[in-house]
């Protein structure tokens, strides 16, 4: 029994004991290359912000998040599971990405509360972020009349884009 206990630690430690902070910035920079999405996320909005969630798969799926805020009171995201390899240092598979854009209609700049306009929330695939990349990042492939022009007061304070 004693035996057994010791090859499942084993085993646990050889999937999940090299998931630390080093290895983790080192699959962020692996995501930003082998992640197509992201890679064009990247190219599209030098800012953006990019992150793995539950990166040690432990309390939820790996899931690769790139954040990036559009003229003032618009915030794109993108999110795609992953796995590691072995290490967890490299993506070794994904799945097909997702993409949501909102639009900020206030900012409340004591206490940082965000609200959004759940009216203009837009859920895309694939196809679209491919004509929103093909556009060079023209928001108005995703919303047909989008306000370019009203800034929403604090925004850059709160997204640092």
């Amino acid at each position: 029994m004693h035996r057994a206990i010791t090859c499942l630690v084993v085993a646990l430690c050889a999937v999940g004991c090299e998931r630390t902070p080093a290895n983790y910035g080192k699959a962020v920079t692996d995501g930003l290359q082998s992640i197509q999405s992201a890679s064009e996320f990247d190219a599209l909005f030098p800012d953006a912000e990019h992150s793995i969630s539950y990166y040690t798969g432990e309390y939820g799926r790996p899931t690769w998040n790139s954040e990036a805020g559009l003229h003032g009171r618009y915030i794109i995201s993108l999110q795609v599971y992953i796995t590691f390899d072995r290490r967890g240092r490299k993506i070794a598979s994904q799945q097909i990405p997702t993409f949501v854009l909102v639009e900020v209609s206030s900012i409340d700049l004591q206490t940082r509360a965000t609200r959004y306009n759940p009216e203009s929330e837009l859920h895309f695939g694939k196809a679209k972020w491919r004509e929103f990349v093909e556009s060079g990042g023209d928001i108005s492939v995703l919303v047909a009349e989008p306000n370019t022009q009203d800034p929403i007061p604090g925004f850059s304070k709160i997204w640092r884009y």
